[in-house]
């Protein structure tokens, strides 16, 4: 997908409450004030822009130049498919992402390092300048780097042997669901490793087997704050104001903790985590709004501080900074909801706890998969040489609202289990009247039990809680 069409997609799904917080912060005009149009796009043969529309399917797609491309390879989440009627137990089977680039095919920054360097205020608060000037320049470099589309990469799976993937579509991305990954425990991690390793810049990935009965954490990696992580039975995090601090809602300081600031863990979040994990042997994912661009920023803060999961990022920006503020504040609330109710068909089975925060729309999203719903249906079966990405309706389309409100026959047991929200103080650009008050929490999650749902400040008052979960 374009990042034009994906933006139009944010636009058209950003909810009231984030058009009021990007207009009282002005973030169209400094959008329109950063540097787009990056990397190298004339670099692009125009066989691989046009034939790049035919996706997995294109025919003439070559395998990737270990000379002059280069490759990421995102950790993922091996599941059993789970149908609606008796079956035998099923093989393992994984979704694949992967996207390719040129090498060292981005332009000069220097004029988009001094553009947020200026708008940030570099050196006003006693930083080294020079030192940050070469952190901007390098973090800079995830977002220019030169796609290459219509590229195919081989890659080494336990259990399978040699696989080839892709081919990447007009992004340069590549989903693909491999069945039959041999025989694995629940909870087992194995490594995947790209034939040669050295077109990986970023190291082997990870996957992750998660049974289909169990608990799943969902958490969050707040852009703003922090991250947050969830865990099997089934849990899920949002990353962006969870987990991990940024302290700001504008969107000079969102540059400034991107391409300046080193991230930190939420005080109390690891041990909190750690705790869970210990309990509840969870399965857990990471998700954030946050472009997959961040991904090799991330990925090393995740895995020092939080337990091994999958991360989910949106694909938003690349080759284009202006894009990069949008995908973190516009259409949140409907990207989280379509990825939850993602995981939720591929681990149907698993009881869920979600982790967010007070900044964006999680109490929302996660109100409205929790409100009075029946559980979606499993899926079919996809077939493993077809392109399968989940695209499940926004929560403000009549399929959604016809979904949300119609009844079933048989009363479906409610998939999450538990929701956490941190209460978010002391951020610059947020109306914490609005956002931390409590007829907002009451309103998104009108229809939750309210022993289903916690709003708290410190990670502290959690552990009992947890402990009544396993």
């Amino acid at each position: 997908m374009s990042s034009t069409m994906d933006k139009g997609r944010q636009v058209r799904d950003e909810t009231p409450s984030e058009h009021v917080a990007r207009t009282g912060s002005d973030f169209q005009s400094v959008e329109k004030s950063l540097p787009h149009a990056m990397g190298a796009p004339f670099s692009i043969p125009i066989f691989d822009k046009l034939s790049s529309w035919l996706g997995l399917h294109n025919p003439m797609a070559r395998l990737l130049n270990p000379n002059t491309e280069e490759v990421w390879i995102l950790d993922n989440t091996a599941y059993r498919p789970v149908h609606a009627y008796p079956h035998s137990e099923q093989p393992w089977q994984a979704e694949y992402v992967v996207a390719c680039f040129k090498k060292n095919a981005g332009k000069d920054v220097s004029d988009a390092v001094a553009n947020i360097a200026d708008k940030i205020g570099l050196g006003s608060q006693g930083e080294d300048k020079a030192s940050c000037e070469k952190t901007i320049s390098e973090r800079l470099q995830l977002f220019v780097a030169t796609i290459a589309p219509a590229r195919t990469v081989d890659v080494r799976l336990p259990g399978v042997g040699t696989k080839r993937l892709g081919p990447g579509g007009r992004s340069a991305v590549s989903e693909q669901i491999v069945t039959g990954l041999g025989e694995h425990k629940d909870g087992e991690r194995v490594s995947v490793e790209a034939i040669p390793t050295e077109i990986a810049p970023y190291g082997r990935a990870t996957t992750h087997f998660a049974a289909p009965e169990g608990w799943m954490v969902i958490s969050g990696i707040s852009p703003f704050l922090g991250y947050s992580i969830r865990a099997p039975q089934l849990m899920d995090a949002d990353i962006d104001d969870s987990i991990k601090i940024t302290l700001t809602c504008s969107p000079i300081g969102i540059l400034r903790s991107t391409f300046v600031s080193e991230p930190e863990p939420i005080a109390g979040m690891p041990p909190l985590y750690k705790h869970i994990h210990s309990l509840l042997s969870p399965t857990w994912f990471y998700l954030s709004a946050s472009p997959y661009n961040l991904y090799p920023f991330l990925l090393p803060f995740l895995r020092t501080h939080y337990p091994s999961g999958t991360t989910l990022l949106r694909e938003a920006s690349w080759q284009d900074i202006s894009r990069f503020l949008t995908s973190l504040t516009a259409g949140t609330e409907a990207y989280k909801v379509a990825e939850m109710v993602k995981l939720h068909t591929m681990l149907p089975k698993r009881k869920v706890l979600c982790v967010g925060d007070s900044t964006q729309s999680d109490p929302e999203a996660y109100g409205s998969l929790t409100s009075s719903t029946p559980s979606p249906p499993p899926p079919p079966t996809p077939n493993p040489q077809t392109k399968t990405k989940a695209n499940p309706p926004s929560p403000t389309s009549e399929v959604y609202r016809r979904f949300s409100s119609s009844t079933s026959p048989k009363p479906q047991k409610r998939w999450i289990q538990k929701i956490f929200i941190r209460k978010v103080t002391g951020v610059e650009g947020m109306d914490e009247a609005t956002k931390n008050a409590p007829e907002r929490f009451e309103k998104a999650f009108r229809g939750v039990p309210r022993d289903v749902w916690r709003v708290f400040e410190d990670p502290g008052e959690l552990y009992e809680v947890v402990g009544c979960l396993n």
